[in-house]
């Protein structure tokens, strides 16, 4: 019902060195297309996104969010809903950021468009 680390490219290929993905004909407007091409398939069936902030976490910067602000911001645009997850890998990250996504003009959007 709901994808996490839409992005988690982004993530990877800013890593250079660290993974064996790494691919030299890397090109962002590349991922950017694919993006869109797959937040149509996501809107066209329903299916949410996960708002998930363990890497912002991690760095103190709820840019560094999934998804990234660009894709979120897309996402709105094509109807999708989101859903919250912490990614938790200790207790006391359950529910982390989450008073930072609701002070942020974009993520408080997305937000809103979680239903239990």
């Amino acid at each position: 019902d709901a994808i996490a680390h839409i992005d988690m490219h982004r993530r990877i290929f800013a890593r250079k060195n660290k993974f064996p993905l790494i691919d030299d004909g890397y090109s962002e407007s590349l991922h950017t297309q694919l993006i869109h091409e797959t937040l149509d398939v996501i809107a066209e069936n329903g299916v949410r996104l996960e708002l998930n902030p363990h890497i912002a976490e991690l760095t103190g910067n709820i840019t560094d969010m999934y998804p990234s602000l660009y894709v979120t911001e897309r996402a709105l645009e094509k109807g999708i809903k989101f859903t919250f997850g912490s990614d938790a890998h200790k207790p006391q990250s359950v529910g982390t950021c989450l008073k930072e996504l609701w002070e942020h003009e974009v993520y408080k959007k997305a937000l809103a468009t979680w239903e239990t």
